[in-house]
């Protein structure tokens, strides 16, 4: 699933147990953009085969690269 930075923040973290931030109640949250794992989406083009791409343009959002490539 697709996320902002701050929606994922939300959710429990997918990667190994000592990746994420720890919460009170000991579940680990997701880290974000702060994660190496952090994948950012890129604007209408991610689709475009690698040698006809334009220029990318990141968005706000993005998703855990852990969990693999969300559907669009």
């Amino acid at each position: 699933m697709i996320y902002t930075v701050e929606q994922a923040k939300e959710i429990t973290c997918c990667g190994p147990e000592n990746c994420g931030i720890e919460s009170e109640s000991g579940t680990r949250h997701c880290e974000g953009n702060s994660c190496g794992a952090w994948r950012w989406v890129y604007e209408d083009v991610d689709r475009a085969p690698l040698d006809a791409r334009p220029r990318r343009q990141k968005s706000s959002n993005g998703y855990c690269g852990l969990a693999g490539k969300p559907d669009q």
